[in-house]
């Protein structure tokens, strides 16, 4: 899955809301530069001014209300310095507070909006914070923070970044003595030093192809790193096409030229199928998941042991009834969350009862995304449900997709009551069409239309008829 980057409005599924991250040329960066000093202590100064009496309290559940209330009012300040002098209060506020999940926020507003270096100055709140913090269950939100921001930082391709928030998220683990988040930090670790050695394995290819595109060994790499290690076949396959595998060029040529008839559908998914034999489980299962890709869109028009062959390997190769993104160990399978523009949809990881989520606050949206081969797999449901593994506080949140007729259709609300517990609430759609018709080209999308903050776990897509 695609997670953030700067100013390209990458998704949601990050510690920094939507947008934040910074890692383009500044030439390059449309942000907006910091305001002067002087207008901006005029503006803070007017902030203080107009929040004159909750400033007077010294709580620090009252300064963790305000930095709130500042965070809100920014949503809507037209003024950009008014707008800036805002944010930085509330994050100047939360820190104060002991808030880490307000000051990371606060940070990514600014970070979205102005020339700052966000992971510096997110590093910088939350240690501010964390020096503060004595309760354990605050220990346990920050150190699921810090693993959102490094898993953000690993698919923005800084490394050190990431190495820097799993260091700091096993820190809190160990404090907190939680075996959970000491066993996620610890497998994040593992991934930022293999995806570090993939990196700079194809750095030399990259370079290489800048100046001879067609270079086979190069395109090789490139395209091995791109499909095995970032998960992204559309981008893979024309390299591979050009690449010094035989094989594999081939069966990427005849991708990308398409399967015209059912019998060369069948074709494509054997030629990949048999790509897959032997090979390491990860680069194993991204092969048979493209095999599946082709098999499913003819294995309806086949008949016999044909049919029985085709299907069978669907199954083995993961092409289920049911995908999912789980916030909590930071994967998924066959569902994504999409990049979106400012504002449209963001979230926060964080923990609730020790349990690493994703945070919402309502009004907001997360998108969604469904990889190609679930959304031929559903294609002929006529009933599906989203399960939503949410922790059972307050608020609403209901279900938008769209059908054949209709670009957007309203699905199933769960009302959240209050019980202080994990639970699953499931949303219906009828009808649906997944074509990429919800902005930023998501498949469906659940507005989170009140209360807050709402904390998510696991979002599953599947058939009505799965149990």
């Amino acid at each position: 899955m695609t997670f953030l980057r700067a100013w390209s409005c990458a998704a949601v599924l990050a510690l920094i809301t939507a947008g934040a991250l910074c890692a383009a040329e500044p030439a390059a960066d449309p942000r907006k530069p910091l305001p002067a000093r002087e207008a901006l202590n005029q503006a803070v100064a007017q902030v203080k001014e107009v929040f004159k009496a909750e400033y007077a309290a010294a709580a620090p559940e009252a300064l963790a209300a305000l930095a709130r209330k500042l965070l809100e009012q920014a949503q809507a300040e037209k003024d950009e310095v008014s707008k800036y002098a805002l944010l930085s209060e509330a994050r100047r506020l939360a820190v104060q507070a002991a808030e880490p999940l307000a000051a990371a926020r606060a940070v990514a507003d600014l970070g979205r909006a102005y020339r700052l270096d966000t992971y510096q100055e997110t590093f910088a709140s939350l240690d501010q914070c964390r020096r503060q913090i004595r309760d354990m269950e605050k220990v346990k939100e920050l150190a699921g923070i810090y693993l959102g921001l490094g898993k953000t930082a690993l698919e923005e391709e800084l490394y050190a970044e990431a190495e820097r928030a799993v260091q700091k998220a096993q820190e809190c683990a160990a404090v907190a003595r939680d075996a959970e988040l000491a066993k996620l930090a610890a497998a994040q670790k593992g991934a930022v030093e293999q995806a570090r050695r993939a990196f700079l394995q194809v750095q030399k290819a990259r370079e290489t192809l800048k100046t001879q595109p067609d270079d086979p060994a190069a395109n090789l790499a490139l395209g091995r790193f791109l499909w095995f290690t970032q998960g992204d076949a559309a981008k893979a396959l024309p390299h591979l096409a050009k690449g010094s595998d035989g094989s594999l060029a081939t069966c990427a040529r005849l991708d990308l030229d398409g399967a015209p008839s059912n019998e060369a559908k069948v074709a494509l998914g054997d030629a990949w199928w048999q790509q897959s034999e032997g090979k390491p489980p990860a680069e194993q299962d991204a092969l048979r998941a493209r095999a599946a890709h082709w098999y499913q869109q003819c294995v309806n028009e086949l008949t016999g042991l044909e049919q029985m062959r085709v299907l069978k390997r669907i199954g083995d190769s993961g092409a289920q009834d049911s995908a999912w993104i789980e916030f909590a160990e930071n994967e998924t399978k066959g569902l994504r969350a999409e990049a979106m523009p400012p504002g449209d949809g963001k979230f926060q990881y964080g923990a609730k009862d020790g349990r690493p989520c994703g945070i919402f606050q309502a009004p907001t949206y997360l998108h969604l995304k469904l990889d190609d081969l679930w959304a031929d797999n559903f294609a002929n449901a006529h009933k599906m449900l989203v399960d939503v593994e949410c922790y059972d506080d307050q608020g609403a949140f209901h279900l938008q997709y769209s059908t054949a007729d209709k670009v957007f259709e309203i699905g199933g609300t769960a009302t959240l009551e209050g019980k202080k517990t994990w639970a699953v609430k499931s949303l219906a759609m009828t009808n649906q069409k997944f074509r990429n018709a919800q902005n930023s080209g998501a498949d469906l999308r659940i507005f989170f239309m009140k209360g807050g903050p709402i904390y998510v776990r696991k979002v599953t897509v599947r058939r009505a008829s799965d149990k």
